[in-house]
Formats: structure tokens, C-alpha cells, sequence
């Protein structure tokens, strides 16, 4: 039976994966560069500059420009942790089914055998 002590890295799942392919050096696949560096811009272009003003967006671009592998990575890291977040409502109804489906099927199967022994 499943609970929620065996099932709490499905809430940083998200995050785990993200930061993974933002850890990744160059990797192409299919003619494509598609981890490392090109992900954790990509992050920063098609998630927080749309969210961000225009000046503060450019002092961005400006910052991460001139950062180190190391600063990308911790920049990818938050952007990663805020996209966690906001999947967890989503995670935890999934995990919350999982218990309940688990549970079903250990129950269902208890009393298989309670009725084959009768």
C-alpha cells in the first residue's frame, strides 16, 4: 500500500527533471542541440522574460549574458523550483489517486483471499 512517505519525490519530480537537463552539457539529438546551456536560455526566454517588464528583462538579458555556468544553473534551478510549485496542486491529486488506487487493490485483493480460504 502506497503512502505519502514512499511518494514524496513525486512532488520534486518537476524540478529533479528540469535541473538534470539544465545540468547536461551539449547533447544533440536528431541534428538538434537540445540540453545544457541552450535549455537553461531557453528557460530564461520563453518562460521569465514574457513575465518580466521590459527594463528589468533587459537587465536580465545583460546579467546573463556575462554569467557563469554555475549562475545559469542557479537562475534555471529557481525558475525550476517556481514551475514546481505550481505544479504541485496537480502532483499531489496525482499522488493522492495513486494511494487511493493502491489501496483498492490491496483491499480487493485481501479479500480475494479471505473468501478463497473460506
Amino acid at each position: 500500500m502506497l503512502t505519502w512517505f514512499r511518494l514524496w519525490p513525486l512532488l520534486l519530480l518537476p524540478t529533479v527533471l528540469l535541473m538534470l537537463g539544465c545540468s547536461m552539457p551539449w547533447l544533440e539529438l536528431r541534428g538538434h542541440i537540445v540540453a545544457g546551456a541552450l535549455l537553461r536560455q531557453g528557460l530564461l526566454n520563453h518562460i521569465v522574460l514574457p513575465l518580466t517588464p521590459a527594463e528589468q528583462g533587459a537587465q536580465l538579458v545583460n546579467w546573463f549574458t556575462a554569467a557563469t555556468p554555475l549562475q545559469e544553473w542557479l537562475l534555471a534551478l529557481l525558475i525550476s523550483l517556481n514551475l514546481n510549485a505550481l505544479l504541485l496542486p496537480l502532483l499531489y491529486a496525482l499522488g493522492h489517486a495513486l494511494i487511493i488506487v493502491s489501496g483498492w487493490y490491496v483491499r480487493t485483493e485481501l479479500e480475494h483471499k479471505r473468501k478463497a480460504v473460506r
